[in-house]
């Protein structure tokens, strides 16, 4: 009945990321233009194009809001995917001498200075204007594709050092802010979304596998096997729990590697190492599970000692990464607040079969007395 809970608790949906709604016209300093087509993206931005394609010029309007004043929005254009990493961007921010939009070529690299030159595309005419946090901007460009579907990024961050943006946060709306557009047809896709379901799918495995069954596995048998009745019932609990748990998180964990090496550039090394050592403290107790000395054998305080070490290690380790995790991905405060009270839930019971498995302890111990 816990573990059913436990899923329908952390099968609830992230909210998507709010979008403003698209226009064809947009107003810049008095000057209204008009396009043939528009499209809403996240984080509250918009964009809308006229594609010209006898002569390959794409007049795009892009507006969204800047995190600060201080801050940066941008489009980019990518030839081959959608992705930061070949990009060129165009970034609009403002400073003391008024507002700016300058084109750069983007590495990928949250560490690379970006460079304001590119080949995919030319700009032939810009405008651009910010107000408080709300930015607009126009450019007339010359796409190098023969392609009418391009792939486009979009993104914002709070801080520019003299002309260099820098680096934008790394929450779920940042970091699937790309996708594809059919220039010609307005038709388009999210990028995102793939990537979304297996940020979700890492999520859930691992919180149900590492931080739920395990632990659920643990008190089984610290707990039950006080009671004779229960054995040996709770051993076959809990390496049926271990078992279904080691698997859960074993395939979460192998898709947290898959998320990390299509991130070109981010890194989450404390989450990333820490996931590591859960898997390899995880082998190890399934490998001790087999090798298991009998319970005469002069060996077998040591495996004892040993494997409750390693099993108690690893939970910790577990839940403690799954609370980074929940910074990292910045779900909906549901998925976090429905784990704390599966943790809290867990808690309370092992505080009361903590008290009950030592009063029947102590009980046993008087009637031997006796």
């Amino acid at each position: 009945m816990a573990i059913f809970i436990s899923i329908l608790a952390l099968s609830a949906l992230i909210a998507p990321s709010a979008a403003q709604q698209c226009s064809r016209q947009l107003t810049i300093a008095n000057t209204q233009s008009s396009f043939m087509q528009c499209q809403s993206l996240s984080q509250g931005a918009a964009i809308a194009w006229t594609f010209i394609a006898e002569n390959r010029t794409l007049e795009i309007a892009f507006s969204g809001s800047l995190p600060s004043a201080s801050g940066w929005v941008g489009w980019g254009y990518n030839p081959s995917r959608a992705a930061m990493d070949g990009a060129s961007a165009l970034i609009a921010f403002s400073n003391a001498s008024g507002s700016h939009l300058m084109l750069y070529s983007l590495t990928g690299s949250r560490q690379a200075i970006l460079r304001n030159s590119t080949t995919d595309v030319t700009v032939l005419a810009q405008a651009v204007e910010i107000q408080g946090t709300t930015a607009r901007f126009t450019a007339l460009l010359r796409l190098t594709s023969p392609s009418s579907n391009i792939f486009h990024i979009w993104n914002r961050g709070s801080q520019v050092n003299g002309d260099a943006p820098q680096a934008h946060a790394l929450d779920q709306a940042s970091t699937s802010s790309a996708g594809s557009l059919d220039l010609a047809t307005g038709a388009a896709s999210s990028a995102g979304i793939p990537r979304l379901h297996l940020r979700n799918a890492h999520g859930i495995l691992n919180a149900l596998g590492w931080g739920i069954l395990l632990p659920i596995g643990a008190m089984s048998a610290r707990y039950l096997r006080s009671f004779e009745w229960a054995d040996p019932t709770w051993f076959y609990l809990h390496v049926a729990c271990q078992t279904l748990g080691y698997i859960l998180g074993v395939v979460g964990w192998a898709i947290g590697l898959r998320l990390g090496s299509d991130s070109v550039g981010v890194r989450y090394n404390t989450h990333r190492n820490i996931g590591i050592t859960m898997f390899v403290f995880g082998t190890l107790q399934v490998f001790a599970i087999v090798l298991r000395p009998n319970k005469t054998h002069s060996y077998r305080t040591f495996w004892n000692a040993y494997h409750h070490g390693i099993g108690y290690a690893t939970i910790a380790l577990a839940i403690a990464n799954i609370f980074k995790g929940f910074d990292i991905l910045d779900p909906a405060k549901g998925w976090k607040n429905a784990y704390i009270g599966i943790i809290i839930a867990l808690g309370v019971v092992a505080l009361i079969l903590e008290a009950v498995t030592w009063a029947i302890y102590f009980q046993r111990r008087r009637s031997k007395s006796s």
